[in-house]
Parts: C-alpha cells; sequence; structure tokens
C-alpha cells in the first residue's frame, strides 16, 4: 500500500507541472498476478518475487539551455535523475538493485545458514531431513552513484564520479575431507560486501589531437571473510572449528590515459596506456582438519600480503589515404606482475610453496581492406600473440591468426559477406614441477597430456551472412558458421572440437495492419576427448595405447554432442487501426545433449554394463516453451492501457542432478551432505498483467 501512495503523490506533484509545457514524460500504473507451479527461484531468477500493483514515471524537461530527465519504476527498483546545461556541465544520480535467485527452501543440517558460523550440535549429524534447516539461495545486488561533468573550460572537461555498489544473500560452497574421496559436504556461506569506486577523469578534445587521463580508486570491503563450519568428517571428540576462506578486502587503483591524434592523408593515430595496483591482506590457518581431529602446519608467516601490479599499453595507426584503400597497424602490450607473499608451508615431512601466477603479453598485427570492382570489399587481417606465463606445462605459446572477408554489395536489396579464420598456435610443453603429489608419475604422465586451453592447435572458422530486403516491407537474414580445432600432440586430453551454426530472421509487413517476425537458430557442437584411468602407473611401458590395461588401468573415449534448437514466432494485428493492437509471441528453446563413453578394455565393464549401456543421454537436456498475448489500446493521444497473458514452462534433466539425493551414499565412508542448490529447476508459470499508461 506504500507504494501505491508513494506512486499517486509522484503522479499529482509532476501532473500539477507538466502543463507548464517545459515537461513530457508519462506514468505507468500496472499490476501484475502469478501462478507458479514448480521451481520458484528458477523462475524468478533475475526478477523480483511476487505480485501485486507497481508503478514507474518518466520525466523530461528541455530548454534552451538546461536539459533533465528523471525515471523510476517500483517493481523493477530503479531511480535515474539526470540533467545540466547543454554547454557547461552535466550531472547524474542513479540507484538499482538487481536480485539473483538460485534456490527457494534449500536444506542444512547446519545451524545459522546466512551468518559467518555455521554448526551441528551432536555427531554425526543427523541425515533425516525433516530435521535439516530451510533457507533461500539468492543474492541482491545494489548499487547508487552520483556523478557531473563541468564542460565550461574549454577545451578541457573534468568528470568525477563515484559509486556504492552492496551484495548480499547466502550462496554455496563445497570441501571435502580427502581427494580423491572422503566425506563431501555442501555449505551455505553469508555473502555480504561492499565496493566504493571513484572516478575522475580530466579530457582535452580540439581538433586535431583528443586526450583523456583517467583514475579509479577501489575499495573492497567484506564482511564475511571466512565461513568457520564443524567439519563432519571430524571424530565427536574434536569440535576444533574449520575454516573456508572467502575474498579478502582488497583495494584497488588503476591511472590509465588514451589519446588520438588527426595525421595528413585521412590517418590518426591512438594511443593507450594504463597501470593498476591491487592490494590485500589475509591471515592464515596454521592447522587443519581431519578425519582423526586436526594437523597443525608451521607457515612462513601467518598474515598473506597480495599484490598484483598490471601495466598495459598500445598503439594504433589507421589510414584511408586513397579511397580503395583501408589500413590499420597495432600492437598491444600486457604485462601482469604478482608481487604476492611466498608462504612456505611444512606440513610434516613436505614442504611447499604457494604458486604466484603472473604472465607477459605482446600482440601485434595489420589489417588492409580493398574496395574492389564489381561492388566487391576485400579484408585481410594477421594477428601474432606472443605469452610467456608462470605455468609449469605450458611457459609460452605463440598464436599466428589469420582471416579474410569479402563483402559484395552489387544488389540494391542484397548484402552478403563469407569470412574465414584461420587460429594456429605453437606451444612450449613442459613437465610441471608438483607442488604435492607423485613427481615420478607426474613425470611420465605429463609427456602425453596436454590441457586444451594451452595445447597446440589449428582451429578453422568459416562463415556466411546475408542481409536481403527484396521490398520495403520484408527483410530477411541468413547466417551460417562452422567452426574446427584440431588439438595437435595429444595423447590424453581433448583432441578435437566441432561447432555448426545456422541462424534465420524475418520481418515482413503484408498489410498496415498486420506484421509478421521469426527467428530460428541452430547450434551443434561436438568435443572427443581421449583419457586413461590409472590409480597406479601399472609396471613396463607406461604408454597409454601399450601399457597394461586391467579393471582400474584403461583407456577411455568420450564424445559429448549437443544440439540446441532456438526459434519465434510473433504477429502484431492491428485488429482497430489506431486504437487496438493485438500481440501475439511464441518462443521455443531446446538442448539436446548425449555422451558416447567407450571403455577400451572389458574388464572395467563390471555389474552389467557394456558400450551401449554406459552412454548418458541425459547430458544438460532442457528446454522452454514460453507464449505471450497482449492487447494494447489506445483510449486517446495521451493514455494507452494494456492487458495480456503469459505462460512459461521449464523442464529439465541432467545427469548430475535427476535422482537427486540430499545424503547420497559413498562406499566406505559417511557419504556426501547436500542442500538442494539448483535441484528440480522445472516449472510450470501463467502470468497474468495489466498496466495503464498517461503520457503528457
Amino acid at each position: 500500500m506504500k507504494k501505491i501512495n508513494l506512486i499517486l503523490i509522484f503522479v499529482l506533484f509532476f501532473a500539477s507541472v507538466a502543463f507548464s509545457g517545459d515537461f513530457s514524460g508519462e506514468i505507468t500504473i500496472k499490476g501484475r498476478l502469478d501462478s507458479v507451479d514448480g521451481n520458484e527461484a528458477k523462475f524468478y531468477e533475475y526478477k523480483n518475487t511476487g505480485e501485486g500493483i507497481f508503478g514507474s514515471l518518466r520525466l523530461n524537461y528541455d530548454s534552451e539551455k538546461y536539459f533533465m530527465n528523471m525515471g523510476f519504476a517500483v517493481d523493477n527498483n530503479f531511480a535515474t535523475l539526470n540533467g545540466g546545461s547543454y554547454d557547461k556541465f552535466k550531472y547524474y544520480l542513479f540507484y538499482n538493485e538487481i536480485p539473483h535467485n538460485f534456490t527457494f527452501k534449500a536444506r542444512t543440517l547446519y545451524l545459522g545458514a546466512g551468518s559467518d558460523y555455521v554448526y551441528y550440535p551432536t555427531h554425526p549429524p543427523t541425515t533425516n531431513l525433516n530435521l535439516w534447516n530451510e533457507f533461500d539461495y539468492y543474492t541482491k545486488r545494489k548499487t547508487a552513484g552520483a556523478g557531473f561533468t563541468l564542460d565550461f573550460i574549454k577545451p578541457l572537461s573534468l568528470g568525477v564520479s563515484y559509486k556504492r555498489e552492496t551484495k548480499e544473500g547466502i550462496l554455496p560452497t563445497g570441501i571435502s575431507a580427502a581427494t580423491p574421496g572422503g566425506i563431501a559436504v555442501e555449505l551455505p556461506y553469508k555473502v555480504d560486501n561492499m565496493t566504493d569506486t571513484l572516478m575522475v577523469n580530466l579530457d582535452y578534445s580540439k581538433k586535431p589531437v583528443f586526450a583523456s587521463l583517467v583514475y579509479q580508486y577501489s575499495e573492497f570491503e567484506n564482511d564475511a571473510t571466512y565461513l568457520k563450519f564443524r567439519n563432519p568428517a571430524s571424530l565427536a571428540a574434536s569440535n576444533r572449528i574449520d575454516f573456508v576462506t572467502l575474498s579478502p578486502d582488497n583495494i584497488y587503483q588503476k591511472v590509465s590515459f588514451k589519446g588520438k591524434a588527426t595525421l595528413p592523408l585521412n590517418s590518426s593515430i591512438n594511443f593507450n596506456a594504463g597501470y593498476s595496483n591491487t592490494k590485500s591482506e589475509v591471515g592464515l590457518i596454521p592447522y587443519y582438519v581431519t578425519a582423526a581431529g586436526s594437523t597443525n602446519i608451521t607457515l612462513s608467516d601467518m598474515l598473506f600480503d597480495g599484490r598484483v601490479r598490471v601495466f598495459n599499453y598500445g598503439i594504433v595507426l589507421t589510414s584511408n589515404p586513397v579511397k580503395f584503400l583501408d589500413a590499420k597497424v597495432y600492437y598491444k602490450y600486457y604485462k601482469k606482475k604478482n608481487e604476492s607473499d611466498e608462504i612456505i608451508t611444512i606440513d610434516g615431512a613436505n614442504t611447499f610453496a604457494n604458486h604466484l601466477f603472473d604472465y607477459k603479453k605482446n600482440n601485434y598485427g595489420a589489417e588492409v581492406g580493398f574496395k574492389l570492382p564489381a561492388h566487391l570489399y576485400f579484408n585481410l587481417a594477421y594477428s601474432f600473440t606472443e605469452i610467456d606465463r608462470n605455468r609449469g606445462d605450458a611457459p609460452k605459446n605463440e598464436d599466428n591468426l589469420y582471416s579474410a572477408t569479402l563483402r559484395w554489395t552489387g544488389l540494391d536489396f542484397l548484402t552478403a559477406r563469407v569470412g574465414f579464420e584461420r587460429l594456429h598456435r605453437d606451444v612450449d610443453h613442459k613437465i610441471p614441477k608438483l607442488v604435492t603429489g607423485d613427481q615420478a608419475q607426474a613425470n611420465i604422465v605429463e609427456q602425453y597430456v596436454r590441457r586444451f586451453d594451452v595445447a597446440r592447435v589449428d582451429m578453422d572458422t568459416y562463415k556466411a551472412e546475408f542481409d536481403i530486403t527484396p521490398m520495403d516491407n520484408l527483410s530477411i537474414g541468413i547466417g551460417t558458421k562452422y567452426k574446427k580445432a584440431n588439438y595437435e600432440e595429444v595423447t590424453l586430453g581433448l583432441r578435437t572440437s566441432r561447432v555448426n551454426e545456422f541462424n534465420f530472421d524475418v520481418d515482413y509487413t503484408p498489410v498496415k495492419m498486420l506484421r509478421f517476425n521469426a527467428y530460428y537458430d541452430y547450434e551443434k557442437v561436438r568435443y572427443d576427448q581421449f583419457q586413461r584411468r590409472y590409480p597406479a602407473l601399472p609396471a613396463g611401458n607406461p604408454y597409454p595405447f601399450v601399457g597394461l590395461q586391467n579393471a582400474t588401468n584403461y583407456n577411455w573415449l568420450a564424445e559429448p554432442r549437443n544440439k540446441t534448437y532456438d526459434y519465434g514466432l510473433g504477429v502484431d494485428v492491428k485488429a482497430i487501426p489506431d486504437k487496438l493492437t493485438l500481440r501475439l509471441q511464441h518462443d521455443y528453446i531446446s538442448s539436446d545433449g548425449f555422451s558416447d563413453f567407450t571403455y577400451y578394455n572389458n574388464a572395467a565393464l563390471v555389474g552389467g554394463r557394456n558400450n551401449e549401456n554406459i552412454d548418458v543421454r541425459n547430458w544438460d537436456d532442457y528446454r522452454k516453451t514460453a507464449y505471450m498475448i497482449k492487447a494494447i489500446y489506445e483510449a486517446t493521444k495521451n493514455i494507452t492501457c494494456s492487458l495480456g497473458w503469459a505462460y512459461e514452462k521449464y523442464v529439465y534433466q541432467d545427469v548430475q542432478v535427476d535422482g537427486y539425493r540430499y545424503v547420497p551414499a559413498v562406499a566406505g565412508t559417511n557419504g556426501a551432505y547436500l542442500t538442494g542448490f539448483g535441484k528440480d529447476p522445472a516449472y510450470t508459470a501463467n502470468v497474468y498483467f495489466a498496466s495503464l499508461t498517461y503520457r503528457f
């Protein structure tokens, strides 16, 4: 009721001034009635829950010297105000809220969900779900800010802005007592953080030069840097608190510059550079919890100081010296330097240090375009990227990227584009030095492992697009793309990937009173991944194709495939010209996943399994169906009414969540303790809505 009274106050106030002639805008009152069967959190994933009467206001003021725009919406929780003088100053203020709902009525064996300490009173924890506690997984992001720009000191311009973003809610994290195996626990952790950001920019703009200097200061404060919990993997006699570390407080500063200068021969040069520094500090825990209670460790420092510096710059030269030639050359440099503390950890007989990741990237390239006879335009581009990184298995790679595009505009109603792109990546592969684990085994296995993000690859992409407008009232778009990647030198890992895409859209108005629109998208993705299972390396030749294979040491192949269909149909019917419009819309999306598994040793196929029934047919399968009917009535020039109904049905099946159990059994252990995050996302929803808009 308070929302309705607030709306009415704004309506009466702005209606009283709107008739001065300097104001324009609109006021909208709308109502919504929802009926949701199934997972409400999935239906309301990115919107506010509930139903009722809401309102929004948009107000514009304009004169020869000044302007102002204001708007707010109750249901979407946003408000904006901006204005100023056209040639002297500008200002703005804003506020908005963005919800993200994940799971309603999740369950946990712990007390205190939503705090920074969760616990259960007796050990072992109960598996009776009726005694567990309910809560919701969600986040809500609130952002408010203000800024101004001063333009009256020509050619200089000064801008200052401030923004505060807060985020609250509950999200899941997970722990396990041992790897591999052991108890797994899904924990709800508290989200409560705030980020303040200040930006100052000074611009200079006077032909032929533009320059901008920007300073940014950002401070992140987390009210929950640890999640304290009792670990059910520990013995009943041990009540020592276990910890999950969350995001620490940090400070981020950046100074950046960008500039542009116009040169002779219709050319220009652009330059940009930036330097940033991120600092954080967090206390370390000198023990970890085990089934026996806990194990103390020795740390070289109880306080970890994190610092990451980033420096980048780039220069681009573009030129159009003659009508038939466009050219561009560029160079970009990026360096991330990790100057954080290296902490030496002593755990019994094992000593190791944390890995500090940093890297350096050089990228340069050229692009040239030619206007050819017969309405053809041909573009060639080349880019070379070199990355040096602090990573054991791939300290360096070099990427060569080639592309060519041909565009034809020989007919007034047709534009056609075809293109080709090839990426060739060379990688300096090494045997990584392990922080923990069996280095002798890694020395053998890592000879054959290539991780796809840094594996040597040849990737080809072909694409074609057609824009067709045979009549003023008809437009058609057609596009297709094929991409194939061959990961060379891979024995164990991803070997190939293939992607086929096709899209089509049409917009047609056969008569003034009728308009059709439709679209169709199709995508097919396929991967080929070869692996070997080896709890321990067999004696003899360890090469994956030659080494001994048995029930626990064997080769296997996975070929996941996924097909996605997405289409929509829409019709607008002007039932009464300039008065009543009926709008009908249907949208459908479907994903059909399948993973074909092949075991290369029959000894591994136990319990009635074979190479036919081990395949996974419900591999991220989902479909969403939506319908909408809406009537829009223009009662007068200033008043518009609408009434409608929308329907959505979402069905989801996946091997990871089908037959979901909160406490799945694990042989030889106490199992896992889950909370229902993402459980049963299917829903069916009917939404009835109406609105009244007054424009002035």
